[in-house]
């Protein structure tokens, strides 16, 4: 089953998915269409504010992920080793096309970077796993012109890992 019925880069989802590997980046100022488009297009919509400082964050991750629902238990400050099985079950429990958009990524960013890397790269690595089974999700990031996160590279082992293919089955 295919996650769209036709590639078109001009659909903004298709962009944000195939062409962004799902971490769509836009400028403040286009929040509002764009928020409108995904609607418009039966997107829902989740908003994580990662801006107030861990606990605050922990407190956001457990509202959307529903983790002690899901686990028994509420996030880490900083919730580092929880984030990786949080993403997996949200991402799981999706059924229809959804957007996560991050709020507060600048704080996040000068509260925590290493934090907000791996938050962006599971987002990125979930897009892919939810494109292969034919759904559509990515994440939404608003950011102004100042963003110290503009011209950031994120690069992880989660996304880029390496198998060793030689020990599979010989090719004919």
């Amino acid at each position: 089953m295919a996650a769209f019925e036709e590639l078109d880069y001009r659909r903004f989802d298709t962009w944000a998915i195939v062409y962004c590997h799902g971490l769509a980046v836009i400028e403040l100022g286009q929040r509002d269409v764009c928020r409108e488009w995904l609607l418009h297009h039966g997107y829902t919509i989740d908003e994580l504010d990662v801006g107030g400082g861990p606990e605050r964050t922990a407190e956001n991750l457990d509202r959307v992920f529903a983790w002690e629902e899901n686990f028994g238990y509420r996030p880490e400050v900083p919730p580092y080793a929880a984030l990786h099985d949080g993403f997996g079950q949200y991402c799981y429990d999706l059924n229809e096309p959804t957007v996560l958009e991050l709020l507060g990524a600048d704080a996040a960013w000068k509260h925590d970077a290493k934090w907000l890397r791996l938050m962006l790269e599971l987002s990125m690595s979930n897009c892919i796993d939810q494109l292969a089974i034919g759904k559509r999700f990515f994440m939404l990031v608003a950011l102004s012109r100042e963003s110290a996160l503009l011209g950031q590279t994120f690069t992880s082992e989660l996304a880029f890992g390496y198998h060793d293919w030689s020990r599979g089955p010989s090719w004919p």
